[in-house]
């Protein structure tokens, strides 16, 4: 504490605890959470997580890591019926979806997607398209349309295939 004009003052700020355990009583048959409470560093899509990539969502991702495209690794494929919540569950359809060894989100195979994957993996054939490995993906315009769209991962190389590149012998 400081004295200023006969007053005291408190040059202290106020501390905020940060605590994700609920204060409030839980029911006994709440499902268990499907997050680490004990991690300070919680974020936003922890949370809240999304369950297939939205334009919107991308573009956040990529503006707080200054990216141009996010790297993915394919590891699946599978058809999900995929709906509007708001426009009500009987107005869905089943799409294709890839899942990612970095993310539970999935990416929803449109028609322009389903192309860029038939191009990649040089197959029409779902099977094949999970052995694609990484993709890079990133917002730009396809068929007239903004919207995520899939391209080949920049290829990196081993720090032996760079020896090997350069070895003269």
């Amino acid at each position: 504490m400081s004295k200023k004009n006969g007053t005291e003052t408190t040059d202290e700020k106020a501390l905020a605890v940060i605590d994700f355990n609920p204060i409030n009583n839980v029911p006994d048959k709440a499902p268990a959470p499907q997050m680490d409470l004990t991690n300070p560093n919680l974020s936003y899509d922890d949370v809240l997580p999304s369950n297939y990539f939205s334009m919107e969502e991308l573009e956040i991702w990529l503006e707080e890591r200054n990216a141009e495209s996010r790297i993915l690794t394919v590891t699946g494929c599978t058809m999900e019926y995929v709906y509007d919540p708001e426009k009500g569950e009987t107005t869905g359809e089943w799409k294709p979806c890839l899942s990612f060894a970095e993310t539970a989100t999935m990416l929803v195979i449109n028609k322009t997607r389903g192309m860029q994957l038939k191009k990649l993996t040089g197959s029409p054939f779902l099977k094949d398209w999970i052995k694609v490995g990484a993709i890079a993906i990133k917002p730009g315009i396809a068929n007239g349309k903004a919207q995520i769209v899939i391209t080949a991962a920049a290829k990196t190389y081993t720090g032996q295939e760079i020896d090997d590149m350069f070895s003269y012998g």
